[in-house]
């Protein structure tokens, strides 16, 4: 298959996609439903200039064959198991404990080696989320059996 097959593939889902879920935002109440149908809006007409550009492009291709490196296509499912972990760490250790070790082990998963930039984007983060949403807003986040 085509690098440009597949990007018509993916240009028609977010083009359905966009369509359906725009049907859906209709039904919401009035106020709620300006932000997702501009969104989906947006989505629909960037899909709209994406399928125009594969069809313009004169790119000629060397391969007919997407190639894939099977040692990288892995890392996409790795990160979902890590969001999935942190949703559930977030039960059981509280948002700050598991924001804290989920951050900082991500982070270094994705390459970042220097531990004081680890630590100082944390502390930024967890510093804002507590003044803004726990002081300012007064949102309950969730507590575990650390904090």
């Amino acid at each position: 298959m085509s690098q440009r097959t597949v990007d018509r593939i993916i240009v028609l889902f977010l083009l359905v996609m966009s369509i359906s879920l725009y049907v859906i935002a209709e039904g919401f109440p009035s106020g709620a439903d300006t932000f997702p149908k501009v969104m989906l809006s947006f989505i629909f007409i960037f899909s709209l200039i994406l399928l125009w550009t594969t069809f313009r492009s004169k790119k000629i291709e060397t391969s007919n064959e997407v190639k894939i490196d099977f040692r990288k296509a892995g890392r996409p499912y790795l990160t979902l198991i890590f969001c999935v972990i942190y949703v559930f760490g977030v039960q059981y250790l509280g948002f700050f404990v598991s924001t804290a070790i989920f951050g900082a082990l991500f982070m270094m998963y994705l390459g970042v080696k220097n531990y004081l930039t680890i630590l100082i984007s944390l502390a930024s983060l967890l510093s804002v989320v507590y003044l803004l949403f726990v002081l300012q807003l007064r949102v309950p986040l969730p507590k575990g059996i650390l904090f």
